[in-house]
């Protein structure tokens, strides 16, 4: 179930989401009515269609923000939120589909996989043979040298061969040492070599750090002063946030009396700030409210003003003052649009008698209201005749806003012949996007059923057309 959650400057609430067509304004006879003069009498119309609820601005002249940018038609995502003057509409849709998991990457191959299946490097055999074909030890070589002298010897004198055994064992012995001695002292170890290495480059260091004044970098960080300054840059870019953080540092640095006085001052301002974002979009709505009164005051001179405009006058500033004074008033800038909607209201209110109910006159003149921007808003004039002629049969002037009904219908039929007739002819010269643009039109003044049936057949030649 799709609801739309409600913020407005008097408090909160929820509209439960029952219709496939939902219009938003201020007057009467909306699905969904708020009482906030920066909101035209129809402002918005949220749609449902076969891809979820698409948002439609009623009209171009006005202004609406989703997620914070001003936007007209789009598609609303859960959680969006829509903001006209100083209410905040949050749509929740239970049933949306979550996005799409994103699909795993493939997993490569390791080269630990690659040596396990691939056959054995063709040097293998190359090795093993190399490996057969290696010449004998030095030790047996050794051996081979002393078992020849000791051939040549046999058959000596005695003597003689005591004498040479005995030399061949102090030669042999010689050679046994030569080869078995001790290895040479004073090689420095690795582990030893990595030390001093990283001692020399850690004195290094710190004396680089010393020559370039890393010391008073530190020491001017580490200074409430410093702190203090970076605050004041940044609340000077809006970053209040960090600013608050900020002053918080400068605090623990255990500044003195004056420095301390100049950290409470920036806090002050810093929450003036706050406040003046959180204010913004009701000041938005206020002026916005207040020139479209003042717009509709200049249209109608005094001397020759219907009722039904005084009653708007007075109706939007009542509402106004009760929704937008207390924040105007906190800045001086803007003090002044107090006095001046009070004074609309003193002139208006008298005439207007606020406490009896619209009639028909008064409908017909809120249907005229629609009619009258730059693209009339056929279904939204539609809407509010309707309601009041089902809710009010036995008005007297009840024909008069009867007739007034079937000239909105034969208005918009009108348009909705002439931008199908161009889109037709946009597609047979092959402009599809304009064609498409075109059919859009057609939809936004569809106000019978059947006249969906057309767009759709057109839609259709288009799509086949375009593939």
């Amino acid at each position: 179930m799709a609801r739309l959650e409600i913020a407005t400057p008097s408090g909160k609430s929820v509209y439960q989401i029952h219709d496939e067509f939902v219009t938003i304004g201020r007057e009467v006879g909306n699905h969904l009515r708020l009482d906030d003069p920066a909101i035209a009498p129809v402002h918005l119309r949220l749609i449902h269609g076969q891809g979820g609820y698409r948002l439609e601005i009623a009209d171009t002249a006005l202004k609406v923000q989703v997620n914070g940018e001003t936007c007209g038609a789009r598609a609303l995502q859960p959680n969006d939120r829509i903001q006209i003057g100083g209410t905040v509409l949050t749509f929740v849709d239970e049933h949306a589909a979550p996005p799409p998991a994103p699909r795993p990457a493939p997993r490569q191959a390791s080269p630990a996989d690659t040596t396990a299946r691939g056959p054995q490097p063709a040097h293998s055999a190359r090795t093993a043979s190399t490996q057969h074909a290696t010449p004998a030890p030095a030790a047996a070589r050794h051996a081979v040298h002393h078992a020849a002298p000791a051939a040549t010897h046999q058959g000596t004198h005695h003597h003689a061969g005591q004498h040479e055994s005995g030399h061949h064992a102090g030669h042999h012995a010689g050679h046994h040492h030569h080869h078995h001695g001790p290895k040479k002292q004073g090689k420095m170890p690795p582990w030893l070599m990595w030390v001093s290495i990283g001692a020399v480059s850690s004195v290094v260091l710190l004396i680089l750090l010393r020559l370039l004044g890393a010391g008073s970098y530190y020491r001017e960080e580490s200074s409430p002063e410093h702190w203090l300054q970076v605050a004041e840059a940044q609340f000077n870019d809006r970053d209040f946030m960090r600013a608050i953080d900020s002053c918080q540092n400068a605090e623990l640095r255990k500044p003195d009396a004056e420095t301390m006085q100049r950290i409470r001052a920036l806090r002050e301002r810093i929450q003036k700030g706050q406040l003046r974002d959180q204010d913004q979009a009701a000041l938005d709505g206020a002026k916005h409210a207040l020139e479209s009164m003042q717009q509709l005051e200049a249209s109608y001179p005094s001397t020759s003003r219907p009722r039904p405009v005084v009653r708007e006058l007075a109706r939007n500033a009542q509402q106004w003052l009760k929704s937008y004074s207390e924040i105007v008033r906190r800045y001086p800038e803007s003090a002044s649009s107090v006095q001046t909607v009070q004074d609309l209201y003193d002139r208006t209110a008298t005439l207007a008698q606020l406490d009896k109910p619209d009639d028909a006159t008064d409908v017909i003149f809120a249907v005229e209201r629609r009619l009258a921007p730059p693209r009339p808003l056929y279904r939204e004039a539609l809407f509010v005749a309707d309601g009041y002629i089902s809710a009010h049969p036995n008005d007297p002037n009840i024909g008069k806003l009867r007739d007034r009904r079937e000239g909105v219908v034969t208005a918009a039929k009108a348009e909705f012949d002439r931008h199908e007739a161009t889109a037709r002819s946009l597609l047979a010269a092959g402009q599809w996007a304009a064609a498409r643009s075109e059919l859009q039109l057609m939809r936004n003044v569809i106000v019978i059923d059947a006249w969906s049936k057309v767009a759709d057949a057109l839609d259709k030649d288009i799509q086949r057309v375009s593939k």
